[in-house]
Formats: structure tokens, sequence, C-alpha cells
């Protein structure tokens, strides 16, 4: 393993609130008792001063991570944390379309990214994975369902894609419907590995909404066009909806705890990939072919590919009539807009009420990282 994974997960497990909490506890304790501490001779100036002040900074640190830790488990600290990162990419929604226009735009491939397994050969396949991985795998047999030609891709590490696959074929999906990807280590990776299973192909992408920001963000700057069909969700789309200060919402609970800690965690991912990872120009990825450049929608030729590559222009002379066009459904949804409105401004920009939704324009769905 490489250096800066390494890094990155050794300091992932001292960033989050119980963690952080229990550390700023833990070293007031140990100055208090410093402070406490009784010599045999009597102490000089020096001494006392240092006794003083960690004293006052050991009780300063149990106050401040027991304050912590209390913030982190309410109502009001985890609802907004998670609904920031939830409402960049709503759902899918194909309860406004008709089986014939859900048919024309259906996907080669739905891609469904690891969230984590609890391995053990005794336990049934659904029972292996987290619960993150688990509806993440549920979004994708439904999806599978809706779309019968799409291929299900399942990317992760060994035991994770193994418990995602037995556990999508208990639920009804044929075996030779899903594709398996098992080199993958972490969100960084799964672009990487997936280029040589799904080339430059239509497909959607299904990871849980907290993550879907960090994924999208990877997928496009390796050179991917994915349509985010986010899972998973804890708090969108009724996010205030009440008031947030009622006196039941500041009783701690583990959920709202657990919240506040996957919350960190994205974050986290954001900013480390953000500094280290993410590749801000477009291009090929690693394991592409020569042949292969930035990815093309359907329907015209992708912006940003060489326009040197007379094989390109030749390729898309020959698809002049599209057998499918993009996915009629929500992209980006920027802080400023409203969620509830949504709907009706997708209506309006429709062309007849018979007729798919417009795509997202180019400037909504890709060309830089999410964070950017």
């Amino acid at each position: 393993m490489d250096f800066w994974f390494l890094l990155k997960k050794g300091v992932s497990i001292y960033v989050h609130p119980l963690t952080i909490a229990m550390e700023l506890i833990v070293l007031g304790v140990i100055l208090i008792g410093f402070s406490r501490r009784r010599g045999r001779k009597k102490p000089g100036d020096f001494l006392r001063w240092l006794k003083r002040v960690s004293g006052d900074l050991g009780v300063a640190g149990v106050i401040g991570g027991v304050f912590f830790l209390f913030l982190a488990s309410i109502k009001p600290i985890a609802d907004p944390l998670v609904f920031s990162l939830e409402k960049k990419y709503p759902p899918l929604r194909f309860d406004n379309m008709t089986d014939r226009e859900i048919a024309s735009v259906a996907p080669e491939y739905i891609l469904v990214l690891a969230g984590g397994e609890r391995f053990d050969p005794g336990k049934p396949p659904t029972s292996q994975l987290t619960f993150a991985a688990l509806a993440r795998v549920n979004e994708g047999v439904r999806l599978a369902r809706m779309f019968p030609k799409a291929t299900l891709v399942f990317t992760g590490q060994p035991d994770e894609v193994r418990a995602m696959t037995e556990s999508a074929i208990d639920l009804g999906v044929a075996k030779d419907r899903i594709v398996s990807e098992s080199e993958s280590r972490d969100t960084k990776d799964h672009p990487r590995f997936v280029r040589p299973l799904i080339g430059d192909a239509r497909f959607l992408l299904v990871t849980s909404g907290t993550h879907m920001p960090r994924a999208m963000a990877l997928f496009e700057a390796d050179g991917f066009e994915p349509i985010a069909a986010s899972c998973d969700l804890w708090v969108w789309p009724k996010f205030n909806e009440e008031n947030p200060y009622r006196p039941e919402n500041f009783i701690p609970r583990i959920e709202h705890l657990w919240m506040t800690h996957t919350a960190f965690h994205e974050y986290l991912g954001i900013a480390w990939a953000k500094l280290l990872e993410a590749n801000l120009e477009r291009g090929p990825v690693a394991g592409a072919s020569a042949d292969e450049g930035t990815p093309v929608s359907a329907d015209e030729p992708d912006p940003l590919s060489p326009e040197s590559s007379s094989k390109r222009k030749e390729t898309e002379k020959e698809k002049a009539e599209p057998t499918s066009v993009p996915l009629p459904l929500p992209g980006r949804v920027s802080p400023s807009e409203d969620l509830r409105g949504a709907g009706s401004s997708e209506e309006k920009s429709s062309s007849s009420p018979s007729e798919p939704e417009d795509p997202p324009s180019s400037g909504e769905g890709g060309g830089r990282p999410a964070f950017l």
C-alpha cells in the first residue's frame, strides 16, 4: 500500500466526532491529574505555573469534549451537515415518465459502489453488508429491473463485491447480468478500474446521497460523465419542514451522532481529493487505450475531445440518428435552488407533456469536480 493511502486512512480515524470528543476528554483528564500531582519536594515557581496552566487546560478540554459530543449528537447540527451533501444530487425520478420514455433513456450500465461489509460465511449474503452497502445494492437491483438490458456492475474490495453480487442474485438479478471489479480500495480507485469494463458508455452511478458529491467529483475528474442515482438518504427532501429547535430535537441520539460522523467523513474525503487526488483537467484515465479519449454522449461529440481525432468524427457521423437520449433527470442542485420547486421548473422546460424533459445543460453535469 502506498504512503498517501495509509496516511489518509490513519488520519481519518482521528477526525470523527466521537474520536475528537474522547481525545479532548482523555487529554483533559490527564492534564488535570498532572496539575493535582503532589511531589515530595516543594515545587518551584515554574512548576507551580505549569500545574496551574495544565489544570485550566484540562478542565477546558473535558468541558469542550463533552460539549462537542453533545452538539454532534443532536438533530439541529446533524441534519444540516447531512443535507448539505444530499441536496447536491437528488434521487432519480421516473414516476412522471411513461414506460416508453423510460426505455428511450435506458443506460448501458448501472454502476454500484461498495459501502463496507461484515463478512462471515455463516451469514446470509444480505447480512454480510453494511446498511449503506445494502441500500446501494437494493437501489441497483431496482434500477436493473427498470432497465432490463443494462448490466449491473459492482466495484469495491473482494469481500464487498462478493457479498454485493450474492445479494443481488438472491434478490432476483440474473448472474449473467452482473459484472464485478474487486481491485478498488477506495473511491478514487473506482474510476480507474471500471474504465476497462464500461468504457465511455452511459451509466448510472449508484451510491449513498452523502457519498455522491465525492464520487461524482472523482469520476468527472477522470473524464466520465456519470448520471447520479442517489440512495440511502437521511434528510432529503424534508429538511427544515419542522422547527429544528423543538425541545425533543436537543436530546442526544446515536443516529444523529452517526449522521455527523458520516458528514465529517465525506467532507474530509472531499478535502483530501481536492488537495491530492482529483485531476482538475479531464482526460483519459489510467488503463484506457490510446484510442480512448474523453467520453462522448450518444448525441454529439464531447467538446473536450481532441479536434484532430478523425476517427471520432467519423463515428459521430455514423450516429446521426441516435438510438437513445440523455436521461431527463435532475443534475447538481445549487444551494440557492428551491427543492420543492424543482419539479415544476423541470416541467416548464420540457418541449411537450408527452416527451421527456430536457437534460441538464453541460455546465451542470461535468467538466470540474463538484467541490470546486
